[in-house]
């Protein structure tokens, strides 16, 4: 009987001892979870006032952006008036050259040459030399135009590119502060 005595009473040690090891456990865990509790009321408190700080500042920001844009819209407006009141005046005082169709049509008034002193060939090759000077003429001229309203708008304070049918198609304002 010993031998169960002995028994009983490491079982008895032992059960005392899960006993107490389980109370500790859950006392401790119990503390855990109300820090936790605790602490997650905290983070979620936090997290509140991180995103109203984060929602201010993102509206300061597109406050600030929309005000920018704002401004840049009224001064692309203004650079816009600037340039057009200006612009009238850079182009040369002369009509602005255009190539017209004449260069292609004929010249019925020299058509009328006898064909015993010029054979076909050289009426064409004539034609042809008729048309290539104008052309270059026309040429001449077009850059010319360009030439001269560059350098009038250059004098206003404008860089200006013009396309192939003398339109502008871009304007930069030059800064004036030396």
């Amino acid at each position: 009987m010993s031998k169960r005595k002995n028994q009983d009473n490491i079982l008895q040690v032992l059960g005392l001892f899960a006993l107490v090891f389980f109370g500790f456990y859950f006392v401790f865990t119990s503390m855990n979870t109300t820090k936790k509790d605790a602490d997650s009321v905290d983070l979620t408190i936090l997290d509140r006032q991180v995103d109203m700080a984060i929602n201010r500042s993102m509206r300061g920001v597109y406050s600030k952006k929309q005000l920018r844009d704002l401004e840049i819209k009224s001064n692309k407006t203004d650079i816009a008036e600037k340039f057009q009141n200006q612009s009238k005046n850079w182009a040369p005082h002369t009509t602005k050259p255009e190539v017209s169709d004449e260069i292609y049509n004929e010249d019925l008034s020299n058509s009328e040459v006898s064909m015993s002193s010029l054979s076909v060939e050289g009426q064409l090759r004539s034609n042809l030399s008729q048309r290539n000077e104008m052309a270059e003429k026309a040429r001449r001229e077009k850059e010319e135009y360009k030439k001269i309203f560059k350098e009038n708008a250059k004098k206003d304070g404008w860089l200006v590119e013009l396309d192939d049918d003398l339109n502008v198609i871009s304007a930069k304002e030059i800064n004036k502060s030396f």
